[in-house]
């Protein structure tokens, strides 16, 4: 038991690196999305509560129709957005300065609006004035604060990881026991 004791710091350290890891993977991945299409005034539901990001789609693929549709890359002055609760209370909209835009691996380029906090799930509604021509909005939880810091310390894990296993094994070679003719004999 005393001996599988001197493992406890490095394999509570690959542990840690091994939980980061996991972390970074899942803080990654892309949450839900929502796809409306505007300028009317549409309701969708929002299952996942937390931070969305509000896309402008330039070019996408519309649920009613099965078809690929182009749509201009901006917005033209003037267009207001606004979102609500089901009791009418507006949900504020942070907007991205500077824009910031996307090229998503299925084709489709997207420009970034701004930054919506959803606090429940629920029944949503987004109204859009001073727009005439259809358009294509996309609300999802990619979020890509801290991308760089995450990356950073994605390159750094293996390493710690790595050292932690070495670590381990220099207490393994440490702590061997010596070989039976190696211990002076001992005298009568």
């Amino acid at each position: 038991m005393r001996t599988l004791l001197a493992f406890k710091w490095p394999l509570l350290m690959c542990a840690i690196a091994a939980m980061i890891a996991a972390w970074l993977i899942t803080s990654l991945l892309p949450g839900p999305s929502i796809s409306l299409v505007i300028p009317d005034e549409t309701s969708f539901q929002v299952t996942k509560p937390g931070r969305y990001t509000l896309w402008l789609e330039a070019a996408a693929s519309t649920h009613a129709h099965s078809k690929l549709v182009i749509f201009s890359t901006t917005l033209p002055p003037g267009v207001s957005i606004a979102v609500t609760k089901p009791d009418g209370a507006a949900v504020p909209i942070q907007t991205e300065w500077p824009t910031s835009k996307n090229n998503s691996s299925v084709g489709t380029i997207q420009q970034a609006i701004g930054n919506i906090r959803f606090d429940s799930p629920g029944s949503y509604r987004i109204a859009v004035e001073g727009l005439n021509e259809k358009r294509a909005l996309l609300l999802d939880q990619s979020d890509m604060r801290g991308f760089v810091l995450k990356i950073f310390i994605a390159m750094g894990l293996p390493m710690v990881f790595l050292g932690c296993l070495g670590w381990a094994l220099l207490i393994f070679l440490t702590r061997r026991r010596k070989p039976a003719d190696a211990i002076p004999p001992i005298p009568r």
